[in-house]
Formats: C-alpha cells, structure tokens, sequence
C-alpha cells in the first residue's frame, strides 16, 4: 500500500533542497518538524505537489518531490489545507521558524 507523506526540510548548500544521500533513508532533506497530517487519503501530499510544482521544485528521489519555501508560502500552504484547523504540532512548528529563511517542503509518496 502506498503511504504519502508531506514534511518541512532542511536546506542544502546554496539553499538548494539537501539531498541527504544517506541509502538508508534516501535522497530526502532532513525533516526538522512533524509529518503533517494527510487530511483524507492524500490531500495534503496532492496539495503540496501543487504548490510544489508551481515553485519550480525538482524530484530529489524516486517517490519524493521538493521546492524552497518561505513562512509566508508555508502559511499558504496550511491555510489552503487544513483551513482554520491547522493541527496544534504543524502551528507549534509554524511559530517556531525564522521567517528570514528558507525552508524546504517535502512530498513523498513510498
């Protein structure tokens, strides 16, 4: 059964997505806050793959896609999501980040 999975990552050199290069875990960034919550089967992995694209983001690994973001792309993101329920984790994670710097937005599906 596949499994989608939706996450905040570290940056790379250049603030390019990090491909980790670590065979046990794949070429994905290093997640530095919680999954976030599907919202039905898939919806919040099919809505990041949207955004994603539309960020110019680039396939890191087989099953996995990843684009830059910003606080203010990623409040877009939870808003047009979750509404004005946002999980607690993902608003905790959301206080939390520097709003001067980048952030990679992970979707895998595995």
């Amino acid at each position: 059964m596949t499994t989608y999975q939706v996450y905040l990552g570290e940056t790379g050199p250049g603030g390019l997505p990090d491909r980790g290069g670590n065979f046990a875990t794949g070429d994905t960034p290093r997640r530095i806050g919680p999954q976030f919550p599907s919202m039905g089967s898939h919806g919040a992995w099919s809505r990041a793959c949207g955004l994603i694209e539309s960020l110019g983001g680039i396939r890191i690994d087989w099953g996995a896609v990843a684009a830059r973001v910003g606080v203010d792309d990623l409040r877009w993101f939870l808003s047009e999501t979750y509404g004005v329920a946002v999980p607690t984790e993902v608003t905790d994670l959301l206080a939390g980040l520097d709003p001067d710097r980048g952030y990679v937005l992970v979707a895998m599906e595995h």
